[in-house]
C-alpha cells in the first residue's frame, strides 16, 4: 500500500492540522509512534481521522505527545 507520512512531531492536545490534499479523496488520520509501526506492519492500529472527500482535512490532536500525519490515497 501506499502512503505519504509527515512527521509532526511534539503537539500540544487540541492543535489542529491542516492537510491539504490535491485531485482525490483521501484517507488522512494522525497516529502515534506506536500506532504508525503497527500500521506499517499491517496490523491493527488506533488513529484519529477518516476519509476527507474535500480539502483541506482538519484534525485536531487528541493528547499530548509525538504525532505522525498519514494520508492514503484510494488505489489507482
Amino acid at each position: 500500500m501506499k502512503f505519504l507520512k509527515f512527521a509532526l512531531n511534539y503537539r500540544k492536545s487540541g492543535t489542529v492540522v491542516k492537510v491539504n490534499m490535491t485531485g482525490t479523496a483521501s484517507d488522512v488520520f494522525l497516529v502515534d509512534s506506536t500506532n504508525l509501526a503497527m500500521f506499517e506492519r499491517g496490523g491493527r492500529f488506533t488513529y484519529y481521522g477518516g476519509h476527507y472527500e474535500i480539502t483541506p482535512a482538519l484534525l485536531q490532536v487528541p493528547s499530548v505527545g509525538v504525532w505522525t500525519a498519514v494520508v492514503v490515497p484510494p488505489p489507482w
